[in-house]
C-alpha cells in the first residue's frame, strides 16, 4: 500500500497496489479469500455483543508473516 499525503491531517489518500477481498460468516469455518474457498479453523463469533474474528486468518491472507514464540507465550 503507498501513502501520500502533503501534511498531517485526518484526511489523506491512500493507493493500494493489491487488494485481498475476505469473506468471513459468522460460526462457519468455510471462508473466501479472494473469490477462493478456504477453510479456516476458527469461525467468526459474537460473544457479549463482540464480534471476534481470527486475526492470524486474515493477517496471513492479507500477506503478513505470523509466528508464535512458545517460550515466551506470545
Amino acid at each position: 500500500m503507498s501513502f501520500y499525503t502533503s501534511s498531517f491531517n485526518l484526511y489523506s489518500i491512500a493507493k493500494a497496489n493489491h487488494l485481498t477481498r475476505i469473506s468471513l460468516t459468522m460460526d462457519q469455518l468455510e471462508t473466501e479469500v479472494n473469490d477462493t474457498v478456504v477453510i479456516n479453523d476458527v469461525a467468526p463469533l459474537i460473544i457479549n455483543n463482540r464480534t471476534m474474528v481470527p486475526v492470524r486468518f486474515i493477517a496471513e491472507n492479507m500477506g503478513a508473516e505470523v509466528q508464535w514464540l512458545n517460550e515466551e507465550k506470545k
